[in-house]
């Protein structure tokens, strides 16, 4: 007479992801105190799919993702912004120089002293 196999002490859970998936664990900040407000977004179907492989691979939600995608977008215009505004104030100005580069003869600019 044959046992029934004994049960498995630790069995995966039923929603456990497909071994071929490798876990990373990443350090993950709390934002405190930081008002947050829900948004929804409408995409293709395919690009939810592929979006929710790549959490699971790099052990992230698709909404930690689109918030570091929109601050690294907006900190890169703003810095972006900042530098643009500098260069214009340089060009306000006016010219370094107060000699007209047409009154400057060739060999004075490549004289050696």
């Amino acid at each position: 007479m044959q046992h029934p196999p004994k049960p498995i002490a630790n069995p995966p859970p039923k929603h456990s992801l497909p071994t071929r998936f490798a876990v990373h664990t990443q350090p993950c900040a709390t934002l405190i105190n930081v008002v947050t407000r829900n948004i929804t977004f409408s995409l293709p179907t395919d690009l939810v799919r592929q979006a929710k492989i790549y959490a699971a691979e790099h052990d992230t939600t698709i909404n930690s993702i689109v918030r570091e995608l929109l601050q690294k977008t907006v900190t890169r215009e703003a810095r972006q912004r900042a530098a643009a505004d500098r260069l214009l104030a340089l060009a306000d100005r006016g010219p370094y120089f107060t000699t007209d580069p047409a009154s400057v003869r060739r060999e004075e600019l490549h004289e050696r002293r």
